[in-house]
């Protein structure tokens, strides 16, 4: 997951979020994701965090103006419960001597809590995260209270049963004495953020599965046309060879994906005289003749043929045609003129 800033065609700057995830389609990594415009979430957390920083420098400023602060530590609270509100993020204190405990507004309401309920204490905190990842939590603040990093994704309980998903971190302040004394820290509601990151997962492997089954079917079908008693070149509409049977390449060399034309005539276009792609444009089968410059004439049958991918489905696109070309020694007598493949060369 990443973010960054994204500017649009009107100028306007925009915070994007995206979650992304590799996959391989048809032996060729790719790359999935999924975009959020998380601007307004962005703008509310500058805003908190704005709020947060200039909140403590005036109470530390203006101790003695016990009037004044007031005032203003009024105000910044009202402005700190909006902000948090946009961004489903609140804040807590805890007093670890005393063991009393603050909560935001934003705080009881992704719990689903009211201040009433709540105990205001470590414990009663406790009681509210889900009962597997309790000890984990615990084990979290242990360890944050002996100076590591506290950063954690737990599950909740609201009042009303419903499971929800949220990440904590936090710092601990400790004494002279090297003791904690208070730990303060933010929650944030991260449930619809896990279920697009499980979402995603899922498709991915998804994903995966499927293109293995492709290509097995593809395989099958390379198989099938090995069998069969002709010539057999399978080309996409940009002129890239697929697939060429063992006896096409026995007499004019391995593939590698090349364009049909630099791979038969070393050249950089299309050939002027081909009749191949008149199949994509009818629909049907086309027959014609060429010969090449080296070898007996042949005759040449042009079978459209389509498909659709696992991930082409899913992303609502076109389907891919293929085309067949059938190579056939050509008679002896020949009612139409041969097309020369020796001028494109």
């Amino acid at each position: 997951m990443f973010v960054f800033r994204h500017r649009l065609a009107g100028g306007d700057v925009r915070w994007v979020e995206v979650y992304s995830s590799p996959v391989t389609i048809q032996g060729q990594p790719i790359l999935f994701s999924i975009i959020h415009d998380i601007t307004e979430r962005k703008r509310a957390e500058e805003a908190l965090k704005e709020a947060y920083n200039s909140l403590e420098e005036k109470v530390k400023e203006r101790t003695a103006e016990l009037e004044k602060a007031y005032i203003l530590l009024k105000e910044s609270e009202e402005g700190l419960a909006e902000a948090q509100q946009m961004a489903h993020l609140g804040n807590w204190d805890w007093i670890i001597i005393t063991n009393e405990m603050y909560w935001s507004d934003e705080i009881y309401r992704i719990f689903g809590r009211t201040p009433q309920e709540f105990g205001a204490t470590y414990y009663g905190f406790l009681d509210y995260v889900y009962p597997e990842d309790r000890y984990y939590v615990n084990n979290a603040v242990k360890e944050a209270l002996k100076g590591k990093t506290y950063s954690v994704d737990y599950r909740i309980i609201m009042a009303n049963g419903e499971e929800r998903i949220v990440h904590e971190q936090a710092e601990v302040i400790f004494d002279k004495k090297n003791s904690p004394v208070r730990m303060k820290g933010t929650v944030q509601d991260i449930t619809e953020r896990k279920q697009v990151e499980d979402e995603l997962k899922r498709t991915g492997e998804e994903l995966k599965k499927r293109n293995k089954e492709i290509v097995s079917e593809r395989q099958r079908l390379y198989n099938v046309l090995e069998t069969l008693p002709v010539a057999i070149v399978l080309l996409t509409p940009d002129h890239h060879i697929t697939f060429a049977k063992r006896v096409f390449c026995d007499k004019f060399g391995e593939i590698d994906e090349q364009h049909c034309y630099d791979f038969c005539f070393g050249i950089t276009r299309p050939c002027e005289f081909c009749e191949a792609f008149k199949v994509l444009e009818t629909g049907k089968p086309h027959h014609w003749e060429a010969s090449p410059i080296i070898g007996k004439p042949l005759c040449l049958t042009e079978v459209c043929w389509t498909y659709m991918t696992f991930l082409s489905e899913m992303l609502m696109v076109h389907s891919r045609f293929l085309r067949w070309t059938l190579i056939l020694p050509r008679e002896k007598k020949q009612k139409k003129p041969l097309q020369k493949w020796n001028r494109c060369a």
